[in-house]
C-alpha cells in the first residue's frame, strides 16, 4: 500500500511543479518532492520510522531500549506482511510494560503483541491524540475444529 501512496503524492507533485501557472505552487511542489524523495531515502537506508502517526498494530519481532532516547520495536503486521521497525518516544512506563509482556509472553509461550490506544475526547484539529502502545501475550490460538472418525 505504501508504494501506492508514494507514486500517487510523486504523481500529483510532479504534475504540479511542471504545469502549474503560479511560480510558488511550481517551487512548493518541487521541494516537497525533494523532501519525499529525502523520507524515502531514509526509510531505505533501514532507519526506524517514527511514530508521530500512531502506534502500530501486530505481534513484535524484536525490541531495543535506547533508554534516552527512544524504544526501539520491530513489528509485524496483523495481516502478517514485512516487519517494520518503529521508534518509539521514550517512556519509563511504556519500557516497564514492555519487559513486564515480553516476560509474561515468553512464559505463557506466546508471541509478544502490541496495539495502540487512544485519549478520549478531540484536539482542536479534529484529530484524536495517541496515548502510546500496550503491550500484552497475544492470545492462544483456536484449536481445530474436531471431527469424528
Amino acid at each position: 500500500m505504501t508504494p501506492v501512496i508514494f507514486v500517487a503524492a510523486a504523481g500529483i507533485a510532479g504534475a504540479a511543479a511542471m504545469f502549474a501557472a503560479a511560480s510558488w505552487l511550481r517551487a512548493g511542489a518541487y521541494v516537497g518532492l525533494v523532501a519525499a524523495l529525502l523520507a524515502v531515502w531514509w526509510t531505505a537506508l533501514g532507519h526506524p520510522r517514527p511514530a508521530l502517526f500512531g502506534v502500530p498494530k501486530g505481534t513484535v519481532v524484536s525490541y531495543a531500549l535506547n533508554e534516552p532516547q527512544s524504544i526501539d520495536v520491530m513489528v509485524r503486521p496483523k495481516n502478517g506482511g514485512v516487519p517494520v521497525l518503529w521508534a518509539l518516544p521514550w517512556n519509563e512506563a511504556d519500557a516497564a510494560a514492555l519487559q513486564r509482556a515480553a516476560q509474561d509472553a515468553q512464559t505463557a509461550g506466546r508471541p509478544l503483541a502490541m496495539r495502540g490506544t487512544q485519549r478520549g475526547g478531540r484536539s482542536g484539529y479534529g484529530y484524536k491524540h495517541r496515548a502510546g502502545p500496550v503491550f500484552y501475550p497475544a492470545p492462544a490460538p483456536q484449536l481445530p475444529v474436531k471431527t469424528r472418525p
